[in-house]
């Protein structure tokens, strides 16, 4: 039950991005994923994908703190430690040593949606209100 579960849940994380017009992945995500063949691939995708977000979450980071005041910016480093801390966490719980290779595709598939989720989540505070 575990197992189904969680090769449901990894199904959602990876066939969304590569089947979906979601904006919020590269093209050449998509395009990756349309030509890997195995669990390697898949993953090897997702972290390419991956760094390339992270370096837009820490770019938009930069430029939300330099925004902000010094009262703002303190708030906002502290925010930001505790995401990191829980996206950290939970991506150890998501990777349960016992659930096969679909968890190591999960556990990449989750960390690169909570990323990007992060990062759009900066950059609405870049908008005007």
């Amino acid at each position: 039950m575990k197992k189904a579960f969680l090769f449901f849940v990894a199904c959602q994380f990876i066939a969304g991005p590569a089947l979906a017009s979601d904006d919020k992945f590269s093209k050449d995500y998509q395009r990756c994923l349309d030509q890997a063949v195995s669990t390697s691939d898949i993953i090897e995708c997702t972290q390419q994908e991956h760094e390339k977000q992270d370096a837009r979450l820490n770019s938009v980071y930069k430029k939300v703190r330099d925004m902000e005041s010094e009262s703002q910016k303190k708030k906002l480093l502290e925010a930001q430690r505790a995401w990191i801390k829980f996206r950290d966490t939970w991506a150890d719980y998501l990777y349960d040593p016992e659930g096969g290779t679909m968890v190591r595709i999960l556990t990449a598939a989750w960390l690169l949606e909570a990323t990007v989720d992060q990062a759009i989540r900066l950059e609405q505070r870049l908008q005007p209100e």
